[in-house]
């Protein structure tokens, strides 16, 4: 008899407590997002402050610095080589404008025993369907290319996979160097060049709008409404409580009648 009474007191209990512990875990969940999201957005704003003062830098020779430290990303650079145009990648799911499309990222060789640098020439247009693949060259013979460092761009998250044999140019969802090194039996520095808007031999190419795919003040957003759901998740919680105690203490004043 005891111990069923205490199964019942703690059902009781529990039924009490579950709310509050379900909404402590929502409440730190959408807290985290928020946290997030802010710190995405100083992320965001540390790199476009990057990229303006970065900008305003001359352009120095490729071979000059480390093409793969972060500190050099958006340096402005020049290099001479021939385009390796028989492999080229079409990095897939690249919106421009809301249209749907490809970068085009082509090997540059520089001679000799140099590593191959990338070039991102730009963004192409899907075709009518995504069995059509939209014509890609690249000027032939020695050229000296101008643009900024930076890195190709990285999904939220990796879907699909890399072609193991690829036909060229082969489509991809995201970049991988080790496979393109692969692939191409030969290595390759670990940045891309944004060939600069005024140079021949590229297609749309819009850096300034490509460089982040949401603004701060859209993470910042984002974030305020992460905090927003967490205060109404308390918010509920505490009326709930207040509608449990107040039914409670109903209740109890009818038993005393």
């Amino acid at each position: 008899m005891a111990s069923a009474g205490a199964s019942v007191v703690a059902q009781r209990r529990w039924r009490r407590l579950a709310p509050w512990l379900l909404a402590v875990v929502a409440g730190s969940g959408f807290v985290g997002l928020g946290v997030w999201q802010l710190r995405r957005a100083d992320e965001k704003a540390a790199l476009i402050a990057a990229f303006e003062v970065r900008s305003r830098a001359p352009a120095v020779a490729l071979a000059e610095l480390d093409p793969a430290d972060p500190a050099n990303r958006f340096r402005e650079v020049r290099v001479s080589g021939r385009y390796v145009a028989e492999h080229q990648w079409l990095l897939d799911n690249q919106l421009q404008h809301g249209q749907p499309g490809y970068r085009v990222l082509t090997p540059l060789d520089p001679g000799g025993a140099a590593a191959w640098v990338l070039v991102d020439r730009g963004w192409v247009a899907q075709g009518e369907t995504r069995q059509v693949l939209p014509e890609v060259s690249a000027p032939q013979g020695r050229v000296t290319v101008l643009g900024r460092l930076s890195q190709p761009p990285e999904p939220g998250v990796r879907l699909g996979h890399w072609p193991a044999q690829p036909s060229w140019p082969a489509v991809v969802p995201w970049f991988d160097f080790d496979a393109a090194e692969h692939a191409l039996g030969h290595p390759l520095e670990r940045a891309v060049i944004l060939l600069d808007p005024a140079a021949p031999g590229g297609y749309r190419r819009e850096w300034a709008v490509n460089l982040v795919t949401l603004s701060p003040d859209r993470h910042r957003a984002y974030a305020v409404q992460w905090f927003s759901l967490a205060v109404a998740v308390a918010v509920t919680a505490g009326v709930l409580e207040w509608r449990r105690r107040a039914a409670l203490g109903k209740e109890k004043e009818a038993c005393r009648r």
